[in-house]
């Protein structure tokens, strides 16, 4: 398995994800529902015009947390720079993954370079995965 596709697993299972981006100098979080692996990326996705595609278009630095849902004290800190990526092909595996959004417009796609991933295993074992 890559190193890619073990962080987007991860991320999956957990799915809701708590995403942090800065609007100036404020700190903002979120919850997320989606990511997906596209040619060995990490990919998630924002509503053009909204908070976090302004934000990330100021300062593309975001930080992703989540609990595993199953193991205690288990969770992840994922994080990383968008890069926005308008290519069909990109949007055509999202669509594949959300058949039902197709046809919906507003919606922009970013990968994550740059990455750094810490996953914690219980209350003190912890290992880390870069890009």
């Amino acid at each position: 398995m890559s190193k890619v596709t073990e962080i987007v697993e991860y991320l999956t299972e957990a799915q809701v994800m708590y995403m942090s981006t800065i609007d100036g100098h404020q700190p903002k979080v979120r919850p997320i529902g989606f990511i997906m692996e596209f040619e060995g990326s990490a990919y998630f996705t924002t509503g053009k015009g909204g908070p976090i595609h302004k934000e990330l278009h100021a300062n593309p630095h975001f930080e992703v947390a989540t609990m595993h849902p199953t193991k205690p004290f288990h969770r992840i800190r994922f994080s990383g720079k968008a890069v926005f990526d308008a290519s069909t092909e990109a949007f055509e595996k999202y669509f594949e993954k959300n058949p039902n959004l197709r046809g919906v417009e507003g919606i922009d796609l970013y990968r994550v370079d740059e990455w750094k991933a810490t996953i914690y295993e219980g209350h003190q074992d912890r290992r880390t995965i870069e890009q």
